[in-house]
């Protein structure tokens, strides 16, 4: 029978081939050290939302001059698959959705310009259309309650929002603070017509007056020594005796008192939250799409434990995402560790040989790191699915090493050499190992190129379970046979 050259090649310089391996080994571990790690895959929807705000309008209103003509304007866009929109009073919303494997990242993009282009066409009271992907990562990882028994919520909030909401965005990873669950203060300007008219002021000098009053101008910088210093004009009011003082004539001296009624009140609140029964301001942590939930969440979590909050200030967790995660990861791992010692038992069991045990129970470090590394190169994350093809491969990728040992181990019990026996035994199986392993690719591979939502999410499943299954089979071949070849079975331990 003729020797197998590739394995034959491996077998003598088993340095090259122990160093291309434990590099394969190494260069997993560091990528697989930087992996994400998240719930599910990250995957993309193909729609795209166009939402306008029309206050004082009608639902037929709305439908006619905001959302007909975004509607006209976007059915020239390529691959859209359904067009519709939704008109309520005063709200417009008009969805897209594109055909399976348009990008939409791009058909954002040409969609917005398609809004900017119809812009004209719509009512000047209506807001500027704001156009959004459905992005299924942007919901939040973190809740936190930010409580304070006694206060004002709208206190509390504008202390989560200037003080609290700016630390936790200097965490890596987080993409952005929404803050929920308290109303906002606001200043209301109540103009008398009787009065206006009496002095012969309009309505559009007190909303001039009114905006004159919000300066926020550059004046230059200065550089001082070592340091850079930006100054800048601001001069914004931000209570309602400051409005009510605002001249509205300069030459009369007339103020917005004199034609209006300034009062400072709070909002109705859209949204109320109580965490153990009691009131606080929610803060919403959303991260990047390329950051570890986990890493994110546990360094929230250290920054709300070095701020100082003021003296009957509270802020705790209220709901962290990122528990299902790390308990899907426990359990994955502990099912791998679980999997590779009923794999190693029956090994044993059926092998015999300390030595082809270890050999093939090698094997699952050594393929799963491909698979690793694989995930690394194309960006791929720790999730269930992921996880799951890494657990699912601990029971196949051994089989190729167990059928290459036990041919071995049948040309050594019939008294050949190790390295003869090595040759011979990998040889006679390269072949039938070769098919083998093609026919599990042609089940996985294909699983990773399925169409539609269903093929982004198990994607990664389809390639890892690929990668590791592949190089079980160079593993099998030019590994493993090194190590059986260079390394005698050691001495059975005696009962003492």
């Amino acid at each position: 029978m003729r020797t197998n050259p590739l394995v034959a090649f491996f077998v003598e310089r088993y340095v090259f081939a122990t160093a291309i391996f434990v590099g394969l080994v190494l260069v997993g571990l560091l990528l697989g050290l930087g992996l994400g790690v998240e719930l599910l895959p990250r995957f993309s929807v193909p729609v795209v939302a166009v939402s306008t705000a029309y206050p004082g309008a009608g639902p037929e209103e709305v439908a006619e001059q905001v959302s007909k003509p975004l509607e006209d304007a976007l059915s020239t866009l390529s691959g859209v698959s359904t067009l519709g929109s939704t008109s309520t009073e005063g709200f417009s919303l008009v969805f897209v959705e594109f055909q399976q494997g348009v990008n939409v990242d791009q058909a954002a993009v040409e969609a917005s310009q398609k809004v900017a282009a119809a812009r004209g066409a719509l009512p000047k009271d209506a807001s500027a259309p704001v156009v959004q992907k459905f992005d299924p990562s942007a919901s939040p990882i973190l809740y936190v309650a930010l409580e304070a028994p006694g206060e004002d919520l709208a206190q509390v909030l504008r202390y989560a929002e200037r003080q609290l909401k700016p630390k936790l965005q200097l965490v890596p990873g987080v993409a952005d603070i929404r803050l929920t669950g308290a109303p906002r203060r606001a200043i209301r300007v109540l103009l008398d017509p009787d009065r206006l008219q009496a002095l012969g002021i309009t309505p559009g000098q007190v909303v001039q007056a009114l905006s004159a009053s919000a300066l926020n101008l550059p004046l230059g910088s200065l550089n001082a020594g070592e340091r850079r210093l930006v100054y800048t004009l601001r001069a914004t009011p931000a209570r309602a005796e400051e409005v009510a003082g605002l001249l509205v004539d300069p030459g009369r001296g007339l103020r917005v008192r004199d034609v209006a009624r300034v009062e400072e009140r709070a909002e109705e609140a859209s949204s109320l939250n109580r965490v153990n029964g009691r009131p606080a301001v929610l803060l919403a942590v959303l991260k990047t799409p390329d950051s570890n939930a986990v890493a994110v969440a546990d360094g929230v979590r250290r920054t709300l434990a070095r701020t100082a909050l003021p003296p009957g200030y509270r802020a705790e967790v209220a709901l962290d995402t990122t528990r299902f995660i790390r308990a899907a990861v426990v359990d994955t791992v502990k099912e791998a560790f679980l999997a590779a010692l009923a794999v190693s038992l029956v090994v044993l069991l059926f092998l015999g040989k300390l030595n082809s045990v270890f050999s093939v129970i090698l094997a699952i470090p050594i393929t799963l790191s491909g698979a690793i590394l694989l995930f690394g190169v194309l960006g791929f994350t720790y999730n269930l699915i992921s996880l799951l093809a890494l657990t699912v491969a601990v029971g196949i990728v051994v089989d190729d090493s167990i059928v290459v040992a036990e041919n071995i181990d049948r040309y050594r019990r019939a008294g050949l050499g190790l390295k003869e026996a090595v040759l011979k035994g990998a040889s006679e199986v390269s072949a039938a190992v070769a098919a083998a392993t093609l026919s599990l690719l042609a089940v996985f591979l294909p699983i990773s190129f399925l169409p539609g939502l269903i093929g982004q999410i198990f994607q990664q499943f389809g390639l890892g379970m690929a990668a590791a299954i592949a190089v079980s089979w160079l593993e099998a071949l030019l590994f493993l046979t090194v190590r059986l070849a260079h390394f005698p079975d050691p001495d059975p331990p005696s009962f003492r």
